[in-house]
């Protein structure tokens, strides 16, 4: 069982980091939709608004309690890092406008319904690019 835990360690503290992540970019992006002047104020400028404090937030986390890379690789790291968040911000501000659309739901639980498939992206993508290759202590997945 120990081993096992071992293995999969950093998948749980990604796990755990990503819901701080997703309650925190989550609960960003709804205080911003209910602060809007008014309805018509689009979601997809509330959404990349958001993502820009969400994505700062993520970086810090995700460095020093996912991944726990060293070193001074940070600008790099965080160039790859927002790479990423950036390339999930246009398959997100696609996939929103298509939910919204196609569910009749609002913005905020279209959100949610996305929510899974950029979790496992992100996941994919900063373990096999953000962290991988820095020179910094993280491992292979």
């Amino acid at each position: 069982m120990k081993r096992l835990l071992r293995r999969h360690e950093r998948k749980a503290r990604y796990f755990a980091v990503g819901v701080w992540n997703t309650l925190f970019g989550y609960g960003v992006f709804a205080l911003f939709c209910g602060t809007a002047r008014s309805a018509s104020d689009h979601y997809v400028y509330t959404l990349a608004a958001s993502q820009v404090l969400g994505t700062t937030n993520a970086y810090f986390m995700h460095k020093h309690f996912v991944f726990k890379t060293a070193g001074f690789a940070v600008l790099r790291e965080y160039f790859r890092f927002t790479s990423v968040y950036w390339a999930i911000f246009v398959v997100n501000a696609f996939a929103l406008p298509a939910v919204v659309r196609q569910t009749g739901l609002g913005p905020i639980l279209s959100q949610g319904m996305i929510l899974p498939l950029t979790i496992v992206l992100g996941y994919l993508a900063h373990s096999r690019f953000s962290f991988a290759a820095t020179g910094g202590a993280s491992t292979p997945v």
